[in-house]
């Protein structure tokens, strides 16, 4: 089975996706499911996590309709409210759905960098794991230090980071992010999606390439994961253009693990059969 691990679907409100700015036109359009059939029949893929893009219950009630309605949803990653006192049964409202894999709260948008250590958010994503979730991590490199400390609090808790961390491409703070992720690699229960790389309309393949060996080395071929972050990804590239960059990269550089990265390792992370 070959894999998308990272996407997203909505139907574009203004009012509930106060994420997609101005420069981010492209984004102001309903996509769903039968947008994204002919992308993944094209790159032979089978099936995709939908990942939330908004915080609210209603979004994980959506998303989890969706995967009942559409076959090529294999999972979902849904959001709760991780610091609420009635978290428990809020859980168990989930607990007959066959589609729910994980949850991710979207911690880069937080003002406070350490949001993550506050205790009822820590004692919310060890009860995700008790009651057999995942959760996606979601933010900037210059929040890996304290994502190692979270690593710390959370032994054993299956945990996948989103988009390489985020590092500034453009910028200058690359060898911050790969030393950082050096160590969040040393956890050998987290894994990294490789998604979210296309963000800026210049971006060069033999500078994302450079990112992706490091990834790669730091993890290993058996922790990383294909993600298109479709259809985010249209501010700079097409669907096709996402895969192409990412198979060639491991066509080129692991080989072997080709169906682990497009599929396998996905589906033993999330629990997909």
């Amino acid at each position: 089975m070959h894999i998308d691990a990272h996407q997203h679907f909505w139907r574009y409100r203004a009012k509930d996706y106060g994420w997609i700015s101005n420069c981010m036109d492209v984004l102001k359009d309903d996509f769903l499911p039968p947008d994204l059939i002919p992308h993944l029949e094209k790159a032979d893929i089978n099936s995709c996590v939908a990942v939330q893009a908004r915080q609210s219950d209603e979004e994980t009630r959506w998303l989890i309709g969706l995967a009942e309605e559409y076959n090529i949803i294999c999972g979902v990653v849904g959001w709760i409210d991780l610091c609420s006192p009635d978290l428990v049964s809020r859980l168990k409202s989930y607990e007959g759905s066959t589609w729910l894999r994980g949850f991710r709260h979207v911690l880069q948008d937080e003002k406070d960098d350490r949001f993550m250590m506050r205790s009822s958010f820590l004692e919310g994503v060890t009860l995700l794991g008790n009651a057999g979730y995942t959760y996606d991590i979601l933010v900037f490199s210059r929040q890996l230090p304290v994502v190692l400390e979270f690593l710390e609090a959370l032994p054993e808790m299956p945990l996948v980071i989103d988009h390489i961390a985020k590092p500034e491409i453009s910028g200058n703070n690359k060898q911050s992010w790969a030393d950082d992720l050096e160590e969040v690699a040393k956890f050998p229960y987290v894994l990294c999606k490789i998604s979210g790389l296309v963000s800026k309309s210049d971006w060069d393949a033999n500078i994302l390439n450079q990112y992706l060996e490091h990834v790669l080395h730091c993890f290993g071929p058996t922790r990383i994961m294909f993600g298109s972050d479709w259809p985010v990804c249209n501010l700079a590239a097409n669907y096709q253009q996402v895969y192409d960059l990412v198979h060639q990269f491991v066509v080129n550089n692991a080989p072997t693990y080709l169906d682990d990265i497009f599929g396998g390792n996905a589906a033993r992370f999330y629990g997909i059969r």
